[in-house]
């Protein structure tokens, strides 16, 4: 529970009423860095739309568990007037009512249930929202200085697998990113002409390093690049590794994603003069 990054969403999926008004959120520590390397955020998604999407930093969870309210409950009379502990709304979904204590106040909330598998996705949509990071590329020679047929290392700043915990009463869901390889696409035009470097994390750019290396074939003309400033309008991307485990002990994984920077690769052709060598005789 060390590692519980809580994404609360009670408040876009039910009604909920607490003692006190709602605790504000952070200004700043929305992600630390655990004993395992890995980043983990707490966000209050409390005002989007249920995809974790907001990306608001969000003080510690200090609130304890929910637990299905048992009608006549005195903890609870007090909060809100029930006729029973669960109820249908007009679409048909059926509703629970949880209860749990917190230091600012007990709250109750009815609530749908969801899979285990749901509560993971609005994790997931945490991560596709902008929270993981863009590759930092790194060449050399410089994007800015590289020659035909002059082999390039290439590579992004490492950075960290990222986790984000989404919670319901009765079930909460990690979503873990973990970056494993990166990707060079110069968008070159010429057929035939090698356009994606596809290799591990993280490259280099002191050697040869994971298959993240790039001999350019051809000047970047704009016959060769399409463009018209006499460069490649490249992008590094980091391809992420996505997997899920929840509370109930089910884990499975979601569809990778990408974060992509963009760069300009200028690519100059040295002219050499042919000559013979050797003596007079």
């Amino acid at each position: 529970m060390s590692r519980a990054i809580v994404l609360f969403v009670a408040l876009l999926f039910g009604s909920i009423v607490s003692l006190t008004p709602a605790v504000a959120s952070a200004a700043s520590g929305e992600c630390d860095v655990d004993s395992y390397g890995v980043s983990n955020c707490e966000v209050d998604n409390s005002g989007g739309g249920g995809n974790g999407s907001s990306g608001t930093p969000k003080p510690p969870n200090q609130c304890g568990p929910w637990e299905p309210v048992i009608y006549g409950d005195p903890r609870v009379s007090d909060l809100i007037d029930i006729t029973g502990s669960t109820r249908t709304l007009p679409d048909g979904t059926v509703q629970t009512l949880y209860f749990r204590t917190c230091p600012a106040g007990n709250q109750v909330v009815w609530w749908s249930d969801y899979t285990a598998e749901q509560v993971a996705r609005w994790a997931y949509n945490d991560l596709r929202s902008g929270r993981l990071p863009a590759p930092l590329p790194q060449f050399a020679p410089p994007a800015e200085a590289m020659i035909v047929n002059f082999e390039t290392w290439f590579g992004a700043t490492p950075t960290i697998a990222l986790t984000v915990r989404a919670e319901a009463p009765g079930v909460w869901a990690e979503a873990t990113a973990v970056p494993v390889s990166i990707e060079l696409d110069t968008h070159g035009i010429v057929s035939g002409d090698t356009t994606k470097v596809a290799c591990t994390v993280w490259g280099s750019t002191t050697a040869a390093a994971n298959g993240c290396t790039w001999t350019p074939l051809y000047p970047s003309v704009q016959a060769v690049t399409g463009t018209s400033d006499y460069r490649y309008h490249a992008t590094i991307t980091i391809v992420w590794d996505i997997t899920w485990r929840a509370s109930t002990g089910e884990r499975g994984t979601f569809n990778d994603l990408r974060t992509t920077t963009a760069t300009n690769i200028a690519v100059r052709e040295i002219q050499t003069i042919g000559g013979k060598i050797g003596s007079d005789d």
